[in-house]
């Protein structure tokens, strides 16, 4: 396991994707992530995909598609299973709790026949040091 001293930088469009979906850009987000994601390399390009599909879960929710949400979820949950906390300086374990609270909100939501709402999903940053962030144009992944 690496330290966090010696964890790669972060590629820009990566942290350009959390901004967007923080800031409720879901659409936006999945689009900086999925440039990354056709490059990248295990376990970042599993993590990226769980991380397209909660965007487009949060897209759906909003639209009262709880059926998508809980199909979208359900498989963001088992990618999630599979990449080690730490990934992309992300707290992975908070956010599969996260995902599971998620995908039992959807589910009763699906059976209250409940109107579209956001989901309550945040995605957990560990904390940036200076020179996490790849400045390089382009930059997808570090070897």
């Amino acid at each position: 396991m690496r330290k966090a001293g010696n964890a790669p930088p972060l590629p820009r469009r990566f942290l350009e994707g959390l901004r967007l979906f923080q800031a409720g850009a879901f659409w936006e987000a999945h689009e900086a992530w999925e440039d990354l994601w056709r490059e990248a390399r295990e376990p970042e390009r599993t993590l990226l995909k769980a991380l397209i599909q909660i965007a487009a879960a949060c897209i759906h929710a909003r639209k009262g598609h709880w059926r998508g949400v809980q199909g979208l979820l359900g498989r963001v949950a088992r990618y999630l299973a599979r990449v080690p906390d730490g990934t992309l300086n992300l707290e992975i374990p908070r956010l599969r709790r996260q995902v599971h609270q998620a995908l039992a909100f959807a589910r009763q939501a699906e059976q209250d026949q409940a109107p579209g709402r956001p989901l309550h999903i945040a995605l957990p940053v560990k904390t940036l040091a200076p020179g996490t962030v790849d400045n390089t144009p382009g930059a997808a992944h570090n070897t």
